[in-house]
């Protein structure tokens, strides 16, 4: 049912995907530093009406960001799923997730300086961690799929659809879990302890 898992030709395209990811976070902060003033404030602008339209009133309620953070990642999953053998899909997927996490990092990073907080890239980066390192291999496994169409066929790829979704939907529920929780508790100490300083 998972042999799927040990193919050669996959486990590249996963971890092709991963990188890509973080080629993009580097990408997104660079964009971030070069961009005029004007662009910067549209993407920001961007960002800010996606993630309020999203996450409701009392967000803060762990029970509530849970639920909000789930939706949306297992939309995401479902979509590079499904999509995946698009090709062009999985590839846009985690350029776009990689350049908006990049841009967020360095707003953050600014935000945080001009503040006072005095936030690092690498404290930013820490608190962020301990779910990204769950959600993004979990896209990306997701977005994987396509590999399996071409190495073995149609018929195999469309079996294997339902283990895939399983198991990045299950990543993403613990990511969700530890994003909802751990991430903030992280986030929080991380301010707290750079402010002191």
């Amino acid at each position: 049912m998972y042999d799927w898992l040990l193919d050669r030709t996959f486990i590249l395209t996963w971890v092709s995907l991963i990188a890509l990811f973080y080629i993009a976070m580097l990408a997104g902060s660079t964009l971030y530093h070069t961009s005029p003033l004007g662009v910067r404030e549209q993407v920001i602008s961007f960002v800010r009406e996606y993630y309020e339209s999203r996450i409701p009133e009392g967000y803060l309620n762990p029970l509530v960001f849970f639920t909000v953070i789930l939706i949306n990642n297992s939309v995401v999953v479902v979509i590079a799923t499904l999509l995946s053998i698009t090709l062009l899909a999985p590839l846009l997927i985690m350029i776009a997730n990689g350049l908006i996490v990049g841009f967020i990092i360095s707003l953050s990073a600014e935000i945080g300086g001009v503040a006072g907080g005095g936030l690092s890239y690498l404290s930013i980066y820490l608190s962020i961690a301990p779910h990204g390192v769950i959600e993004i291999p979990a896209i990306a496994l997701a977005s994987s799929a396509f590999s399996i169409a071409f190495r073995r066929g149609l018929k195999t790829f469309l079996s294997s659809l339902p283990s895939i979704l399983l198991l990045s939907l299950s990543m993403i529920f613990v990511a969700a879990l530890v994003e909802s929780t751990v991430t903030i508790i992280l986030a929080t100490i991380v301010a707290r302890l750079t402010w002191m300083w």
